[in-house]
């Protein structure tokens, strides 16, 4: 019985009353109940609450209603478990799903059974169907306008290029065991009514001034520019775009800064770091593209709550490039290849050269050496330092020719194990000092710089800059340093 307000039944003289309580949407529950209630013995405005075993006269079921379950399924079939089959001789039960408008039955193939449900395998199916179970005494039980739900799309993921990859992210989507899977993409003639199928939303454009926009699907109610898959010119303005929900969003596309972590040739979580990734993983589809093969990028997941940084798992690893053998951290590439990160400099290591560096008292911090035959130069400098806002406007500008430097005087016992020279930069009117650390590494090795391990080349410079003192305009500003950098070309016959 449900606790529910109930309707009186009937009236005695005794002014006693017995009350029928309906079952609210949803009830009965399917699982045996607990206590059985019923509301007697008082007046009308007066009901109390009393166990079933203590009334005398009482209306109320005392066994839960069965009714069987068939839970849902998607149109490519799979396994479900019907539920409230207590009243069905298991041993000899069956369940065929019957579609009443194609007068067709396909049977559900039974993997395991208990003393109250059986588990089967749903056949391919879409459309109505009544749902029967029957067993060998001829109990039966029919559900009816049982119907599987189809395939459904979450997100799509466009191509920009023609015959360029278009990714669906949904569900229901089936194995392609047989061919079977189908997509077709529509971009004309889609009309926008606002429908249990569609939600629509506009958005007035303003184009005046700007390249020409590509909308792939869309109505506008400006007559004069009907828009169905068509490029749209740019000296028109407020243009009323309407599109359906699942469509293809043409601004604030993802962007990547930086890949890191990735072990070539084997699986490795990765980090990704960008802006516009969304602020649901589920949606997110990490790829990389190579040599026309897609890897996936599995388990997406947002590192902290500014959705900028996420992990994902590489299961198999890309190829290196030229073929590279992973030795102790460092790569060892093709003869002829300068061992750099990606081996793309064409030099001999025997002849690559040791820097040094050389205190000139100016903004450019140089190195040069003289070997027979070869003669190299390379410079390095600090050009400018700005002040900028947010919107990338500069508010100050240092020119680097204004500072003066000098050499930190080491001695041999308290320089570090690469080569290091430290240079420190002073200005006449300002208070901004600069002290910059120049490391030298003659061999290939790792190193650690902002949290993140960096593989430098061998013969190569790090340059570490502080910028002590600098007096802000605005506590919202950034800095901007921009260096110039020159080498000269080194041939070999």
């Amino acid at each position: 019985m449900s606790n529910q307000t109930c309707i009186p039944k009937s009236t005695h003289p005794s002014e006693q009353i017995k009350g029928y309580c309906p079952f609210n949407a949803g009830e009965p529950s399917l699982t045996p109940v607990g206590e059985h209630y019923i509301y007697m013995s008082g007046p009308p405005w007066s009901f109390k609450t009393s166990d079933d075993h203590n009334v005398a006269y009482s209306v109320c079921e005392l066994e839960p209603i069965s009714e069987v379950y068939v839970p849902s399924i998607g149109t490519d079939g799979g396994s479900i478990t019907i539920n409230n089959l207590s009243q069905f001789n298991i041993s000899t039960i069956n369940i065929t799903f019957y579609n009443p408008s194609k007068q067709l039955s396909k049977s559900c193939q039974i993997t395991q059974t208990n003393e109250t449900s059986v588990t089967c395998i749903v056949p391919r199916l879409s459309g109505f169907h009544n749902v029967i179970v029957q067993d060998a005494s001829g109990t039966s039980s029919t559900h009816y306008a049982w119907q599987p739900y189809p395939p459904f799309i979450k997100a799509v993921y466009p191509s920009f290029e023609a015959n360029g990859l278009v990714i669906l992210i949904g569900d229901n989507f089936g194995d392609d065991t047989n061919n079977r899977v189908s997509v077709h993409v529509s971009t004309s003639n889609i009309p926008c009514n606002i429908t249990s199928m569609y939600q629509c939303f506009n958005q007035s454009l303003d184009m005046i001034g700007y390249e020409a926009f590509r909308f792939w699907q869309g109505v506008s109610n400006n007559s004069v520019y009907n828009i169905y898959d068509r490029t749209v010119s740019s000296n028109i303005r407020n243009v009323k775009y309407y599109t359906p929900l699942i469509t293809f969003y043409t601004t604030d596309t993802p962007i990547i800064d930086s890949v890191t972590n990735i072990q070539f040739g084997q699986a490795s979580p990765i980090t990704i770091k960008g802006n516009h990734f969304g602020k649901d993983h589920s949606y997110v589809l990490v790829f990389f593209n190579e040599k026309d093969t897609n890897t996936l990028c599995k388990s997406p997941r947002f590192i902290g709550n500014s959705y900028r940084q996420m992990t994902c798992l590489l299961d198999f690893g890309l190829s290196n490039p030229r073929d590279l053998q992973l030795l102790s951290g460092s790569c060892e590439c093709d003869i002829g290849y300068d061992p750099h990160v990606d081996c793309s400099s064409l030099a001999k290591r025997y002849q690559l050269l040791n820097t040094t560096v050389f205190n000139i008292t100016t903004s450019t911090l140089s190195t040069n050496q003289t070997i027979t035959g070869v003669i190299v130069n390379f410079t390095t400098g600090i050009q400018f330092i700005r002040e900028i806002i947010h919107d990338n406007s500069i508010i100050r500008s240092m020119s680097m020719d204004v500072v003066s430097w000098a050499q930190d005087n080491q001695t041999q016992g308290n320089l570090t194990s690469f080569g290091e020279s430290i240079f420190y930069g002073t200005t006449n009117n300002q208070s901004t000092r600069f002290h910059v650390t120049i490391g030298q590494f003659p061999n290939t090795t790792i190193n650690t710089f902002a949290g993140e391990d960096m593989q430098l080349s061998s013969n190569s410079l790090k340059y570490t800059i502080k910028i002590i003192d600098w007096v802000w305009s605005s506590p919202f500003s950034t800095l901007q340093v921009i260096f110039h950098s020159r080498s000269d070309s080194v041939e070999y016959d």
